[in-house]
């Protein structure tokens, strides 16, 4: 027995990206997405919006290369306060490691 599912697009010139939406019995849907964004550029929040307000439950995980001291300790850039901003007006959760995911 399989999982029903089917591949999502969302067409984005700041991340690549590879998505499914898994069909559940009870006719609702969840969303899974992950996300690689170069470290260079800034997010493009109407991207998010595609991303995150489709009719389905969404769980996005991956590489935005943002930074903010709410999930990285000392650490912040442009894009991490555009990404914490963003969540914070569309009443999302963000769960990040605190230390980085790769050697200093």
């Amino acid at each position: 027995m399989g999982i029903a599912h089917h591949e999502v697009n969302f067409d984005s010139v700041t991340f690549e990206n590879s998505a499914i939406c898994i069909d559940l019995p009870n006719k609702k849907q969840i969303t899974v997405v992950s996300i690689y964004r170069p470290p260079h550029g800034l997010i493009d929040t109407a991207e998010l919006n595609r991303i995150f307000c489709s009719n389905s439950q969404v769980i996005c995980f991956g590489d935005f290369n943002a930074k903010h001291s709410s999930w990285n300790i000392g650490r912040s850039n442009r894009n991490g306060h555009l990404i914490y901003d963003w969540v914070n007006l569309n009443n999302f959760s963000i769960i990040a490691p605190l230390q980085p995911t790769y050697p200093r």
